[in-house]
């Protein structure tokens, strides 16, 4: 009988420490801590699915002579840079539904609160055609693919944390892995990112 009450109250424990701890976290906080991440993290895990022509075999200068080829980024940011139809905002497709993490409930993305920044515009999936349609928005602009995002699981300080995210950016284009969040300066950023899927 004392064997039994014991183990009752080891569960007991286990259950309150990673049942019920995790829930106490305000979702207000979670939202502010996802909403200031977000834009960082689409930055981080971004496709430029842009088709551009090979780079030049040699470059050559006012004075015809040849000079060493640019790094393969710069040459496609300056090529952009020269396409007006180009520079323009991508825009990103976020699940509305925040997965659950674990023991951690599901939950909805805020859209109120998610402010644009001068490369991405983020609107709700529920906005796009479903299934394979999504991808002929490509045509009509410059459309980025799908996140979806899980809920966010912090320490018991809530100075660190992470997440899962899934990145479908086409057909046979896509990555996903964990995000590891750090609290410093009052101010939150990524500390690493785990690739766990490639596509």
């Amino acid at each position: 009988m004392r064997k039994t009450k014991n183990i009752l109250i080891f569960l007991f424990s286990l259950f309150y420490l990673f049942g019920c701890g995790q829930e106490k976290i305000d979702p207000n906080f979670e939202q502010e801590v996802f909403i200031e991440l977000l834009p960082k993290i689409v930055d981080s895990m971004f496709v430029d699915v842009r088709p551009i022509p090979p780079p030049p075999k040699e470059i050559r200068n006012e004075k015809n002579t040849k000079i060493k080829l640019q790094k393969w980024k710069e040459y496609k940011i300056n090529y952009f840079k020269d396409k007006p139809e180009y520079n323009t905002e991508f825009i990103i497709a976020i699940d509305e539904e925040i997965e659950k993490w674990e023991n951690i409930s599901s939950s909805k993305v805020d859209f109120e609160k998610i402010k644009n920044t001068k490369k991405f515009i983020f609107k709700p999936r529920k906005e796009f055609p479903q299934g394979i349609d999504i991808w002929k928005e490509r045509l009509k602009y410059n459309f980025a693919g799908v996140f979806s995002f899980s809920r966010i699981e912090f320490d018991k300080q809530k100075l660190n944390g992470k997440l899962s995210v899934n990145y479908n950016c086409g057909g046979l284009c896509g990555k996903g892995g964990i995000v590891y969040l750090k609290k410093d300066n009052d101010k939150w950023k990524i500390e690493k990112i785990e690739i766990l899927e490639v596509s």
